[in-house]
């Protein structure tokens, strides 16, 4: 099976300066892939990132990565790695790049988010269910 990342965009941003924070740096991901039963060769993976800079600003955004494959997706593909691991490891960087780059245009220090082991992600929330 053949896989194209067709589309990476954002869903929703919303960034608030702070101006005095009492808590440190904080930074939350998640993502999950989503599949499509009005067309079974497309999936996308959704991410949500949550940060807050110690007295600069605070930053939620929901990201999508879209996903074309050459043949329909089946019930062995959804339950392998590639839609929470491969999947994500593709999409991620695209977002990093996103963030950094708007950060840095708003006037901000340069922020690049840190790297991610999708592996060891993927095993800890399954380990968490």
């Amino acid at each position: 099976m053949n896989l194209t990342a067709t589309e990476h965009k954002v869903i929703k941003v919303n960034f608030k300066p702070i101006s005095k924070s009492k808590n440190e740096n904080y930074f939350k991901l998640d993502y999950s892939p989503v599949f499509y039963d009005e067309d079974k060769t497309k999936f996308s993976v959704f991410f949500d990132v949550s940060l807050k800079t110690k007295n600069e600003y605070s930053l939620d955004i929901k990201y999508e990565t879209v996903f074309k494959t050459s043949e329909e997706i089946d019930v062995d593909f959804k339950s392998s790695n590639f839609p929470y691991v491969n999947a994500p490891a593709i999409g991620f960087p695209f977002l990093r790049s996103f963030v950094s780059f708007m950060v840095l245009n708003a006037g901000y220090s340069p922020l690049i988010l840190p790297s991610i082991n999708f592996v060891s992600h993927y095993q800890a929330k399954f380990d968490d269910n």
